[in-house]
């Protein structure tokens, strides 16, 4: 008996809550999850009519169910709608109905999620929209269709996100051309875009490109009004930036597997590089990749030259190895003006390849709960990550080898510093080393940062000796540690 009013009394204080903090609530719900809640009394019959966001998945729904939702819904406006349309079948009839239902109830934030269509055409009243400043548009490896003759006019458009959109260069500039306002766009796996031109929009400030994807089309991007620039892209799909003038803040990486067929294409990696390099000269926040700064070694080791940069602060995201020593010091060497540098310990180059393999380990390993008990999965992802490390080194050396290097001391730093060979693991004398290098080769710098991932860790940061250098005892180095999330955002 107790309990039980004790279960009425808790009942009482949310219902008595106001309408707008319960509409709050059910808003981060499913709308079919919300309307059960009317069931629970008089005082929740109607709370779910008035939500600003609105949320459908089509696994849940049928025809009935969506009149009878957007029949009771009463809100003259909607902040948000969020729309997944999973299953096969290529025509579900109530997709237009919902999308118009969004647009005439001035919907702000719109989401649209067609995972597993092959052709989505978009309804011709979608292309105009004066209340949405925020889209959202998944295709799931499929093509988007942009209606024939019909003008694109999102005129409150702020941040477009298109992913996996089968897209020609003509449908993105009908697209663009109908953002004067457009501020944010993200690209992602759109790989029939050849050129990006997006030079008429004027307020566009922020681009994120990735391709992943294998295509060997020539692609350029042509943004000259950008300030920050993501771009993460694989070998054959890895974009000329043509005009990024006003860039102030980049964050690249290239993604590519490093195999028996490295040799020909390492000369090819090294001019793509460089060239990306020279564009970004008048950036003042950089952030690279491990596999960026492998390549830019292979190019400082041969005598490559560099472009200077005016970047004050940069961030590295790389394993502790030789193989980034020559990069990294001519990075360094080449940034008078560093401030701040961040090198964050990661073994980017194998992250998505050991990811999938984890995952299919994971796969036999939940039919074998006594294999599972007696592995942890961290020392699964570190034997990965040794594997594919001898593999990409064993490759990288080969290279050298080819163009007459002596593997002795081609990847060690003009002081004689030398890493650990294979990345998987770092010592603390490596860490001492690392912060040596740039104590050594940095002018104006005021702080260090090095965060070291868990995996790589074999020893305590308290063992770790920061070198004291004459004239570098005003610099603030910082050493702590992180976890690697394997489905990171880069």
């Amino acid at each position: 008996m107790a309990n039980d009013r004790r279960i009425k009394s808790a009942v009482d204080l949310i219902s008595n809550l106001p309408d707008v903090i319960l509409q709050h609530i059910l808003c981060s719900i499913p709308i079919e999850l919300a309307i059960t809640t009317s069931l629970l009394s008089r005082r929740w019959r109607h709370v779910w009519r008035e939500i600003p966001s609105l949320s459908f998945n089509a696994d849940t729904l049928t025809a009935a169910s969506v009149n009878e939702t957007l029949t009771r819904y009463t809100a003259p406006n909607t902040k948000s709608f969020h729309l997944t349309i999973t299953p096969y079948p290529e025509n579900i009839p109530y997709i237009d109905r919902l999308i118009k239902f969004a647009v005439s109830h001035n919907v702000e934030n719109l989401s649209l999620n067609f995972s597993s269509h092959y052709y989505v055409k978009l309804p011709d009243f979608f292309c105009n929209s004066s209340s949405v400043k925020q889209l959202n548009i998944d295709i799931g490896f499929s093509h988007m269709i942009v209606p024939e003759y019909c003008t694109v006019s999102w005129t409150s458009l702020q941040k477009l996100s298109l992913s996996c959109c089968g897209l020609s260069d003509e449908s993105m500039a009908s697209i663009l051309s109908g953002c004067p306002v457009l501020e944010n766009l993200t690209l992602h796996n759109c790989v029939e875009l050849k050129v990006l031109d997006l030079s008429k929009s004027l307020r566009l400030r922020t681009l994120d490109v990735k391709c992943t994807m294998t295509d060997w089309g020539s692609r350029q991007i042509v943004a000259p009004h950008i300030h920050c620039l993501r771009l993460l892209s694989s070998q054959p799909s890895s974009p000329t930036l043509v005009n990024v003038d006003s860039l102030t803040e980049a964050k690249l990486e290239i993604l590519f597997s490093v195999n028996r067929y490295f040799t020909f294409k390492a000369d090819f990696f090294q001019t793509m590089v460089l060239k990306m390099l020279e564009k970004l000269q008048n950036a003042e926040k950089l952030t690279f990749g491990g596999n960026f700064i492998q390549i830019l070694s292979l190019a400082e080791i041969r005598g490559v030259p560099f472009p200077m940069l005016k970047v004050k602060a940069l961030a590295l995201h790389t394993k502790i190895s030789h193989y980034v020593i020559p990069g990294m010091e001519r990075l360094l060497q080449n940034s008078p003006d560093l401030e701040k540098l961040t090198v964050r310990a990661r073994n980017f180059n194998t992250l998505l390849v050991y990811s999938i393999i984890l995952f299919f380990l994971y796969s036999i390993i939940h039919h074998q709960p006594l294999f599972l008990a007696t592995i942890e999965l961290k020392y699964i992802q570190q034997l990965i990550l040794y594997i594919f490390s001898i593999v990409q080194e064993k490759h990288l050396d080969k290279y050298m080898e080819i163009k007459g290097f002596n593997l002795n001391t081609c990847w060690r730093s003009k002081d004689g510093a030398s890493w650990n060979k294979c990345g998987v693991y770092a010592k603390s004398k490596h860490v001492t080393s690392l912060v040596e290098l740039i104590l050594k080769n940095t002018k104006k710098l005021d702080k260090v940062v090095v965060l070291l991932d868990e995996l790589y860790l074999k020893f305590k940061i308290k063992d770790v000796v920061v070198p004291s250098l004459p004239g570098y005892k005003n610099v603030n180095v910082v050493l702590s540690t992180t976890k690697l999330m394997a489905l990171e955002k880069w």
